[in-house]
């Protein structure tokens, strides 16, 4: 599963749409027992920790976030001049979950 960008339009913001589409993606079969990374720019980390997300030391990114991780951060800087970060939400915990599944999902 892959999420490329969420926008919610500013007249709309502060209303909880943003956080309703969040919860059903994370519901998501895809991303339930799985670890969900994404990338977005810093001014947004709040909003991703209440989701349960934490950001990830450059260190700890997944291969296959790699170059949308190099990439974005010359594009959030040139863009609105912030800058790019990755962020994880883990897997449950698998001694209080059922599944055997332990992926990883990019939104």
């Amino acid at each position: 599963m892959e999420l490329r960008t969420l926008i919610v339009r500013d007249e709309a913001r502060g209303q909880g749409v943003g956080t309703a589409i969040m919860k059903k993606l994370l519901a998501l079969p895809a991303a339930a027992h799985t670890d969900v990374y994404l990338t977005t720019i810093s001014r947004s980390i709040p909003f991703y920790q209440r989701a349960g997300f934490q950001e990830v030391d450059r260190q700890h990114i997944p291969r296959a976030l790699w170059f949308e991780a190099l990439a974005g951060t010359v594009a959030a800087f040139l863009a609105v001049q912030d800058r790019l970060v990755v962020m994880k939400r883990a897997a449950p915990d698998p001694e209080h979950d059922t599944s055997t599944r332990n992926k990883e999902t990019l939104l």
